[in-house]
């Protein structure tokens, strides 16, 4: 069941998120031009997924198990090197290095590089040219690479 619609829809646990985002943004909730510029980028690459799907009928199915163990492998990448910076930085920029710009750029390389890494996986490993491109697309830690850049980083920086 989840295999099938997977296959048919596979942007559409995506789609909401996304489109939660421009709303507030059409609602003047945020005034970000990155933050619009993330989730219109986000909103393309599904929209583009699904198209290509329906379109072609790929199977990608079969890369739904591989797709889950590339997520738990960068969850596990993520806590690893977060723990890792966060001794290592502190010791060598002291209390605060995350409100550096060089503390900026390495809790944003370990965020996105898992991403990087699993794009280019997808791009070597799926042979089929239109499935390759769906697994990019659609790849499961870019996603949620992008959602947690929205939540933590951009977020985390309203009052309550």
């Amino acid at each position: 069941m989840i295999k099938s619609f997977w296959n048919k829809h596979p942007g559409v646990p995506l789609f909401p998120g996304y489109l939660l985002i421009l709303l507030f943004i059409l609602l003047d909730r945020f005034d970000w031009p990155d933050l619009l510029a993330i989730a219109i980028t986000g909103l393309v690459m599904v929209i583009i997924a699904e198209i290509i799907a329906r379109i072609s009928k790929a199977e990608i199915s079969k890369y739904l198990v591989k797709a889950l163990i590339s997520l738990v492998l960068s969850v596990v990448v993520w806590f690893v090197a977060n723990e890792a910076a966060r001794g290592i930085c502190e010791k060598v920029w002291g209390w605060g290095w995350w409100l550096t710009k060089e503390g900026e750029v390495v809790e944003n390389t370990i965020l996105f590089a898992p991403a990087a890494i699993t794009s280019i996986f997808w791009a070597v490993y799926v042979k089929k040219g239109v499935n390759k491109i769906l697994m990019i697309l659609i790849n499961p830690v870019t996603h949620l690479s992008i959602w947690w850049y929205i939540v933590d980083y951009r977020l985390a920086c309203l009052p309550t």
